[in-house]
């Protein structure tokens, strides 16, 4: 048995861990439900342990049946707390949704003998006996030792199996080193026996538990002490397993622009006096803040959101204040119903999200539910993102020309550079679906510098003349203009390619100029380097005359769907705006062309350059060579 001088300062440890434990808010999973039985096993056993090796010291003056049943309560606290360290690892892998069957019996049996054997001892011996000489082992004493060998292997076989399971190499790596103390106190056991130190190790195993998985700032949110996104993710992933229950999310809408308006010390007052009215009237819920204005409850005490929603909605048609400032914030709801397939936390929570984007476009506040193609789309862009991910890493973009022709003679003047990627089956993914995720992630910097690279390889081996072209068009996202030595890498890639700047345009959106100082500072540089800029799809987003005067563009392109809009219906607007750029000096190319109507309307109307499928859709570079070269 152990010193007593050993095992009172674990139980004092032990007793602080617990009131540590139940001083802040848990989330309701299993790994927080072991968490709770290991301390008290601990406790218990560290308690037994007192009183077992006292009764052992003391024997002849207790009765042998008390220290027999003093022993097999401490054997018996041992293997209870084997058993729990082992569950705890199990729930990290959610290997316990396995708890069922035969596959459970097998986790389950060494535990019962273990257990049979330490009660059987009063009449067997197996374990100990207590002689005229004191205590003694049994001959089957070390069945202690092979219990717990026999979880720690199940439990590092579980751990390496479903390593994908954890969150982060932290939680990795703590699940290996709380096993390995385990193993280490076995082992000195094992080689000291009158020094059983058992319960220091287990307190030190009991310690890393806490640091890489319990302790509460990894689950919470500070600001407003509700639990926070990982703490989400772990009450999903662990739910979808075990039983019903219901997700209702609700944003506060325009959330940035309302931070904005009311500030920062404001509207964190609000959130937490949003967070404290939840757990107030919400307390059969557990309640998430997920960033920028998300809230989410769960609950499996009923499948109905719209009293929940109701209620929220009464709230909030009254302000909030938030030391001495009346916040008035409107809110948006999306719900997960209980027998909504839940494949993922990841996909769950995106298709929240996706659910939340869409209800703050309706005006009658109704509750959307997520939808199987919220979570096609997620599932889309995870797959879009892995593709792009290796299209960069292994330069596979492929570039395309669509050609530009001058509206004096319909003949190619020029081209624009356009992005393609294809999937793991060789299709196209369309611009409109890897591009924004390009943007999202920072591929686009790469990827643009890509683009630029193979249109000047292309240039160095065409003669432009052969193919009526006089310029190509590439375009630059707006993200790109946040890297701050983007001329500097543009450069390189012209003066490495050994080609004229006046050869390739750059083309910016719209979205670009709502940055205006960021706008004119890259502009600058990169037009001192030689470059010159195209704004592509005018009149698509944030139009402003005045401010493209001062940019340094050489041509507008007209978005398509002005174009389309004129040619359906004509109008006053596209001729008078036309007339402008050209009174500024701008060119004006038209795109969207797809009949001789259309490039006769745009050509009466004064444009210089015209785009679109009538003169061809983007080809690969080789087929635009062919298709091409009769217009040397």
């Amino acid at each position: 048995m152990a010193s007593v001088n050993s095992a009172i300062p674990s139980f004092i440890i032990l007793i602080m861990f617990l009131v540590g434990f139940f001083s802040v808010p848990r989330i309701p999973i299993l790994t927080n439900k072991i968490y709770i039985r290991l301390l008290l096993a601990n406790l218990f056993t560290a308690a037994l342990n007192i009183l077992a090796s006292d009764g052992n010291k003391y024997y002849k003056l207790l009765s042998v049946g008390l220290v027999y049943t003093l022993n097999i309560l401490f054997f018996f606290s041992l293997i209870i707390r084997t058993y729990l360290f082992f569950a705890y690892s199990a729930s990290l892998v959610n290997l316990n949704r396995y708890n069922a069957g035969l596959f459970a019996w097998v986790f389950r049996l060494p535990f019962i003998i273990s257990s049979l054997l330490i009660f059987s001892s009063f009449k067997t011996d197996a374990v100990f006996r207590v002689t005229e000489s004191g205590f003694e082992k049994g001959h089957f004493m070390y069945i202690l030792y092979v219990c717990l060998f026999f979880y720690i292997a199940v439990s590092y076989l579980a751990i390496f199996i479903h390593k994908s399971n954890f969150e982060s190499t932290r939680e990795f790596w703590g699940a290996i080193v709380f096993n390995l103390f385990l193993i280490a106190g076995s082992v000195f056991v094992l080689i000291f026996p009158t020094s059983l130190l058992i319960d220091t190790f287990c307190l030190m195993a009991v310690m890393v538990i806490f640091l890489c998985f319990e302790n509460p700032e990894f689950h919470t949110e500070k600001r407003t002490g509700l639990f926070n996104g990982n703490a989400l993710t772990e009450y999903i992933q662990e739910m979808r397993y075990k039983k019903r229950f219901l997700l209702v999310a609700f944003a506060i809408k325009n959330y940035q622009d309302i931070r904005d308006i009311y500030g920062t010390l404001p509207m964190d007052t609000g959130i937490r006096l949003i967070s404290d009215y939840l757990r107030a009237e919400f307390p059969f819920a557990t309640s998430f803040y997920f960033k920028e204005g998300r809230f989410v409850l769960a609950t499996t005490e009923t499948p109905d959101a719209e009293p929940i929603c109701e209620k929220l909605k009464s709230r909030f048609n009254h302000p909030w204040n938030a030391k001495g400032v009346d916040l008035y914030l409107s809110i948006c709801f999306a719900k997960l119903d209980p027998d909504t397939e839940i494949r993922s936390a990841d996909l769950t929570i995106n298709a929240l999200i996706s659910a939340l984007h869409r209800a703050s476009s309706a005006e009658d506040g109704t509750c959307t539910s997520v939808v199987e193609k919220d979570i096609a789309d997620y599932i889309k862009e995870i797959s879009v993102k892995k593709i792009l991910e290796l299209t960069v890493e292994e330069n596979l973009v492929e570039v395309f020309l669509q050609p530009i022709v001058e509206t004096t003679n319909l003949r190619i003047v020029g081209a624009e550079a356009l992005a393609r990627i294809r999937d793991r089956e060789g299709h196209f993914i369309s611009p409109e679906d890897f591009i924004p995720i390009a943007e999202k992630n920072g591929c686009i910097t790469i990827l643009g510098e890509q683009i630029l690279d193979k249109t000047c390889q292309f240039i160095k081996a065409n003669a432009l003349d052969s193919i009526g072209l006089s310029w190509i068009n590439v375009n630059l996202s707006p993200i790109q203009f946040f890297v701050a030595d983007i001329a500097n890498s543009y450069d390189e890639i012209i003066r490495r390619n050994g080609l004229d700047y006046n050869i390739i345009h750059l083309e910016i959106t719209e979205e670009a100029m709502v940055s205006q100082s960021l706008l004119m500072k890259q502009m600058e540089s990169m037009t001192e380097k030689g470059f010159k800029f195209v704004l592509d799809d005018y009149g698509k987003g944030y139009s402003n005359l005045s401010r493209l005067h001062k940019c340094p563009f050489i041509n507008i392109k007209i978005d398509m769907e002005l174009v389309w809009a004129y040619c359906n219906h004509p109008n006053l607007l596209l001729p008078s705006m036309i007339s402008g750029f050209k009174s500024m000096g701008f060119t004006v190319t038209a795109e969207g062309i797809e009949n001789r109507e259309m490039a006769d309307a745009m050509i009466a109307l004064g444009c210089d350059y015209l785009q679109g499928y009538y003169f061809s859709k983007p080809l690969p570079m080789k087929d635009f060579t062919k298709a091409f070269a009769i217009f040397a």
